[in-house]
């Protein structure tokens, strides 16, 4: 399956907004998931290739990383055991959430909206939880 059909999939199982923000080059979009309490959370998506599998990264940031102490961060890294999917991480100057998932065909992207699903939420949670403010 071509990555932009796997992000129409998307858009058509969950109802989030996709907004293209890659290139030629960079094929990215952004998902915004709209969560209770009037909430949102974004989710980059985008390809990459490893040892002949198609795989697709999922980025959901909580916070700069700035607003975290050396602790925290620290923390993070013990938190990581105890989620099902992702891991926290450093990207691009924030602290997010991230998860890998394979994707061959049209099936795939259930597990695809599983990952996101529990991504947003818990990226959500914590962002509530240890920034205050909804960033998107």
């Amino acid at each position: 399956m071509d990555f932009d059909g796997l992000v129409k999939e998307l858009v058509n199982r969950t109802g989030c907004e996709a907004e293209k923000t890659g290139d030629e080059q960079n094929q990215e979009y952004t998902l915004q998931y709209g969560l209770d309490e009037g909430r949102k959370q974004e989710v980059i998506i985008f390809p990459f290739e490893e040892d002949g599998q198609e795989l697709v990264r999922l980025v959901s940031f909580i916070g700069k990383r700035q607003d975290f102490s050396n602790a925290r961060l620290i923390s993070f890294l013990e938190l990581n055991m105890s989620l099902r999917f992702g891991a926290f991480a450093i990207y691009q100057g924030q602290v997010a959430l991230v998860s890998t998932v394979a994707y061959e065909s049209i099936l795939d992207a259930d597990d695809v909206v599983d990952h996101i699903s529990y991504i947003t939420k818990m990226a959500d949670n914590f962002e509530r939880t240890l920034v205050g403010l909804d960033r998107k």
